[in-house]
């Protein structure tokens, strides 16, 4: 590299997922194969993330996303099996029951260019996924509501 950094400025995770620690936060980039919230909690947990805030960008080969249905109190989801596009990838991270926990939602493109989005449940990645992850100086933590959701509690903030 020819700005000064070297190799040994590169974090990582496992044997695929990379991260670099900048004065803002951090870049993520998890590799194929990988499950994209099991990585960003382990992650979460070793760099003593506790509240912040989560974009990017890449390609999943398995997702699974919802839609909360307020009649019912719980997620209405769907699994998709093929090459999808990340084409935003937008969330926070917050404490639940005492633990760092990724609230995210996804907009992903399919092979035909449609689109379908929702709340991420879970997903495998599939050539990549790049994140940004913005650290927050506070601690933010969930609380459950009568929607039957964990809702971020900002009088803690």
């Amino acid at each position: 590299m020819t700005d000064g950094r070297t190799e040994s400025d590169i974090n990582f995770l496992s044997e695929k997922m990379k991260y670099k620690k900048l004065s803002n936060g951090f870049f993520l980039r998890l590799i194929s194969g990988e499950n994209v919230l099991e990585k960003l909690s382990e992650f979460c947990e070793k760099e003593k993330i506790n509240s912040g805030s989560l974009s990017g960008i890449g390609a999943l080969s398995k997702a699974e996303i919802g839609h909360f249905s307020v009649e019912k109190k719980e997620y209405e989801t769907k699994t998709f099996e093929e090459e999808l596009e990340v084409l935003a990838f937008e969330g926070n991270i917050s404490l639940k029951e005492g633990k760092p926990f990724v609230h995210a939602h996804v907009t992903l493109g399919k092979k035909d260019f449609s689109l379908v989005g929702g709340h991420f449940v879970s997903g495998i990645v599939g050539a990549t996924l790049e994140l940004f992850l913005h650290n927050s100086e506070f601690v933010v933590a969930r609380k459950k509501e009568e929607s039957g959701l964990f809702l971020l509690d900002l009088q803690l903030i």
